[in-house]
């Protein structure tokens, strides 16, 4: 049995919706700006005051609503992180250390070392 307290506790969590949302965060190590889908919650409705039948009939409702959009949105934002991370590849340019020569330039030779 649940207690007296995480009753409304649920009720809060089951009256409201879940929604993805698009991120902007700078990367430093590639040095570009991405962007990532979050999942919100938004509370969408309220129960009202109702008698055992029919807060049993809201919860139950409420509670399909949510699954189903955590379901929806939860496949909209993986489909989304994929697409941006694949841009995110496509895009990066990672930073060079200051001390560090290119390896193109460290693996020419160089002129006097070559004999003509």
């Amino acid at each position: 049995m649940l207690p007296r307290t995480s009753i409304p506790l649920c009720v809060l969590l089951l009256s409201g919706c879940v929604t993805p949302k698009v991120v902007h965060v700078y990367d430093e190590k590639c040095q570009v700006m991405t962007r990532r889908m979050e999942l919100t919650v938004e509370k969408v409705e309220a129960l009202d005051a109702c008698s055992n039948a029919e807060c049993a009939a809201q919860v139950l409702g409420s509670a399909i609503s949510l699954t189903t959009s955590v379901i929806v949105s939860g496949s909209i934002a993986l489909a989304g992180n994929v697409a941006f991370w694949l841009e995110k590849s496509a895009n990066c340019r990672p930073a060079r250390s200051a001390g560090v020569a290119p390896a193109a330039a460290s693996s020419a030779p160089s002129a006097s070392t070559e004999k003509p």
